[in-house]
């Protein structure tokens, strides 16, 4: 197969009259006219993926456009008068099992006339088997992530190393999964999860740890723990993805290991989880890698440089991964697989200079696009002992722009950067699943108790950070999976949402937060 270069792709509108456009090309929808007269617009989609539609018009005075579902809605909401205005209406997918309809009205703030209503008929999700995969792997990516409809990551907890691992000493498997997170994981947490509406499970795995040098034998007890939490998973249905996370023989490169190495023990190492799990059905998921970045001259952690270097060892990692798991057979010919960008970033990802490059693959639609989303960092990453100099944040949000310290990058930043994924990845046809996300739980600490912070608030405004980002994402038939450390009330990365000791919320706010955000 030929390999494709994604590139920025934007739907541009010839505006000539008055007309619109959209991939359905409907009928030439007309405009407001010096009288305003209300024009009649319909939209019957023929598939049920996410997308956008333009409309072109003109407006004598000021002008606001409404919508009765919050499935279709517009980009920008209001603007002025003038004779070659475009709308642009986002358009979610619809995963449910019926035709939907929505409304939009578009009409002069003051006088209250309306220019145009604009129907949207969108017809429901269909299955769309692969008549050639095995009954147990029919659904291809796009269906695989249109099926998600919130996800949890198991953070800590098996890509885990004890600090001081590197002495030598050996230590059992509970003692690694413990490392960084007190509690041992149990079907009673897996429970609990689901319990919440999650419905996919990201288990981050750290595999050298547990395997020789070379990555030729993985340890069989390792292996079966992995097992053990997969199932606890597949008794609710869940989809599960496996990954390679802090593997850093690969990750944070520093040129010490050749690549030729590198690419061999990428093999031997996807090979043996390939064929570990080879009978697992669709709800079963291989992600090749996290966040891989380098280190630079003094050792530290790059997660600025992108360069051409950077892109053809991430392209040749992905290749390696993909050919990997294919050549084991099986359901491991269909099963969907995750690919990276450079860090997992999106903004990598979606870079005009270097292009995110596809790996090639032996049947169409079996690959999804992963990157991580913690924007803006001064809100979402950083601790909450951090002092005012470093830039930290404990608001976001329009609703709370007047508080002192509200982050700059708001909603705006957020629906930006899914658009352009939407674009340049989802309709083309490479779907996109958010794998980590999340923001910080702040607290009151030394550093920050004289800044008068009302911490009420502060989490109100982190479950409107958490509701928003699950509905943007939603809007676009992007799946997002919770970040959750177990970690919670330190002044350190706060991503616990489930206290795994008692398989309770710790707030239980923010869960339902993001499981209304999810509602389309």
């Amino acid at each position: 197969m030929k390999k494709l270069i994604y590139t920025f792709f934007y739907a541009l509108v010839a505006v000539v009259g008055m007309t619109a456009c959209s991939d359905d090309d409907p009928a030439n929808p007309g405009g407001g006219g010096d009288d305003a007269e209300e024009q009649i617009l319909t939209l019957d989609l023929k598939n049920n993926l996410a997308t956008t539609y333009d409309v072109a018009f003109a407006a004598n005075a000021n002008w606001k456009v409404t919508s009765d579902q919050d499935w279709a809605v517009p980009a920008v909401p209001r603007g002025t008068a003038g004779a070659d205005k475009k709308l642009t209406v986002i358009i979610a997918q619809n995963n449910t099992e019926a035709t939907r309809t929505a409304v939009l009205k578009c009409s002069e703030i003051l006088s209250g006339n309306t220019l145009w209503t604009l129907t949207i008929t969108q017809p429901p999700y269909t299955y769309s088997p692969d008549d050639d995969a095995p009954e147990a792997m029919k659904l291809n990516a796009r269906e695989t992530l249109a099926a998600m409809k919130a996800g949890w990551n198991l953070g800590n907890t098996f890509e885990a190393i004890p600090w001081d691992w590197a002495q030598g000493k050996t230590y059992t498997l509970k003692e690694y999964e413990t490392a960084w997170q007190t509690t041992e994981t149990s079907q009673a947490i897996i429970d609990a999860v689901a319990a919440q509406g999650f419905n996919a499970v990201r288990i981050p795995v750290r595999w050298y740890i547990h395997a020789d040098p070379d990555m030729q034998h993985i340890d069989k007890a390792f292996l079966a723990r992995i097992k053990q939490v997969v199932d606890y998973c597949y008794k609710h249905d869940m989809y599960v993805l496996i990954n390679s996370h802090h593997d850093t023989w690969y990750d944070r490169y520093d040129g010490t290991i050749s690549q030729d190495v590198i690419m061999q023990r990428v093999t031997t190492m996807w090979t043996q989880i390939a064929e570990y799990f080879r009978d697992y059905d669709e709800h079963l998921l291989f992600g090749g890698f996290n966040e891989v970045i380098t280190l630079d001259a003094a050792g530290k952690e790059d997660w600025n440089t992108y360069n051409t270097s950077n892109r053809a060892y991430m392209t040749q990692l992905t290749q390696t991964f993909v050919n990997a798991v294919r050549a084991t057979g099986g359901n491991n010919e269909w099963r969907v697989l995750f690919v990276q960008p450079w860090a997992a970033s999106p903004d990598f990802a979606l870079s005009s200079q270097l292009p995110y490059l596809r790996p090639d693959d032996v049947h169409e639609g079996r690959l999804c696009l992963e990157f991580h989303y913690y924007q803006p960092y001064n809100y979402c990453m950083q601790s909450s002992g951090d002092k005012e100099a470093w830039g930290n944040k404990y608001f976001w949000g329009q609703p709370y722009a007047a508080e002192k310290y509200c982050a700059t990058d708001d909603e705006s930043k957020m629906t930006e950067l899914f658009d352009h994924l939407q674009e340049t990845f989802i309709r083309q046809g490479l779907p996109v699943v958010m794998a980590e996300c999340g923001a910080v739980h702040h607290v009151e600490t030394d550093d920050n108790k004289s800044f008068g912070i009302d911490w009420t608030k502060a989490e109100e405004s982190r479950c409107y950070y958490h509701k928003t980002l699950f509905h943007e994402a939603a809007l676009r038939g992007i799946p997002a999976f919770l970040w959750d450390n177990n970690a919670w009330g330190g002044d350190g990365e706060n991503f616990g949402y489930i206290d795994r000791a008692n398989c309770k919320p710790y707030t239980q706010g923010v869960l339902d937060a993001v499981m209304e955000g999810t509602k389309k």
